[in-house]
């Protein structure tokens, strides 16, 4: 409304309205309640802007001000016989007609005769930077970054080293929370979303038939539907995207929590750790409770036993301080089939 009053020209299409235009303080969507002092503050300032433009324009700025302090709307019909607009037209080039030959007063008190006999009418692009930040306040985009974020950090945490997911992840959640500033989410989205990752967490450790993935699957669609509060549903997440991307999310959160949980039962293959329970063979013999020599993994290393070994026969390592080795002997095995 504001901007319409402001123009050079101002025209309305057939079956359009403008106005209502009361201030409103809002963040993230929510409505913030002022003090009577501060609210009437910002409407006298509202007004007086309002006057300030459409008094040079020639406009009914009484009438205009209606729209602020009664947040008042009027039709095409209505803003034409108010005076608040020039034309209305049903298509740009009736509107081009129109104008033909019209002089119209700048701001300053100059007068430009406008010439459209052979006018040509050029699209107005939008930058490079301002299509980027379009892009990634759309609900859609939206939600895909901020689950290509989620999945992203959590592939790095739990596979350290693998920098790609963490550094992609980062910036995915990064851009998601520069639109959430500006997007008004919906914390019931975001707590189902919150509880569709723990159900398919939960569906790695424990065995459901499928249930809390189902489950995790559902909670997370619900929640993309429910992320932006909007009142169209075309407004928010379209059910597309939010199925598109939740069945891959789904699959690859269980897949690298099985690997977690897998990964946490294997044995240690590094380190002096990883010799226990191996095999070796006893050099000299060991006698209980003093120090001998064992061969294990082609190295030799000081061993105690609580029981005689005599020399050459197996002894199992079970456990380790330093660079002591703990061992018994191995009765299953013969020192035969000791590789050393």
């Amino acid at each position: 409304f504001f901007i319409l009053l402001s123009a050079d020209v101002a025209a309305m299409a057939p079956g359009t309205r403008t106005g209502a235009a009361s201030p409103i303080i809002a963040i993230g969507g929510f409505t913030i309640g002022v003090d009577e002092t501060l609210r009437k503050k910002i409407m006298n300032d509202a007004m007086a802007f309002l006057r300030s433009y459409s008094e040079k324009r020639g406009r009914n700025a009484t009438l205009a001000e209606t729209a602020v302090t009664d947040a008042r709307a009027f039709t095409e019909k209505e803003s034409l016989e108010g005076k608040l607009i020039d034309y209305v037209a049903a298509t740009p080039e009736e509107l081009l007609r129109n104008l033909n030959g019209k002089t119209v007063t700048r701001f300053d008190g100059t007068k430009t005769t406008l010439s459209l006999t052979n006018y040509q009418r050029a699209a107005f692009e939008l930058s490079a930077r301002q299509k980027f930040l379009a892009r990634i306040v759309e609900p859609d985009m939206f939600f895909l970054l901020l689950l290509l974020g989620t999945l992203g950090l959590y592939a790095e945490f739990t596979h350290p080293g693998a920098v790609v997911p963490g550094v992609v992840g980062g910036i995915c959640a990064v851009l998601a929370l520069y639109a959430m500033h500006l997007l008004p989410v919906n914390v019931a989205g975001v707590l189902l979303i919150l509880i569709a990752v723990t159900l398919f967490v939960l569906e790695a450790k424990y065995t459901s038939h499928g249930i809390l993935l189902a489950g995790g699957a559902i909670a997370m669609i619900f929640g993309a539907i429910f992320l932006i509060r909007s009142p169209l549903t075309s407004g928010g997440v379209s059910l597309g995207m939010a199925v598109a991307v939740t069945l891959p999310f789904a699959a690859l959160s269980v897949f690298l929590m099985r690997l977690v949980l897998r990964s946490r039962k294997w044995k240690q293959a590094a380190g002096a750790e990883e010799m226990l329970g191996e095999q070796g063979i006893a050099t000299n013999g060991l006698k209980s409770g003093i120090e001998g020599m064992i061969r294990i993994h082609g190295e030799t290393w000081r061993a105690i036993t609580n029981e005689d070994v005599a020399a050459g026969e197996a002894v199992r390592v079970r456990k380790i301080e330093g660079l002591k080795l703990y061992v018994e002997p191995a009765k299953t095995q013969s020192a035969a089939r000791i590789s050393t």
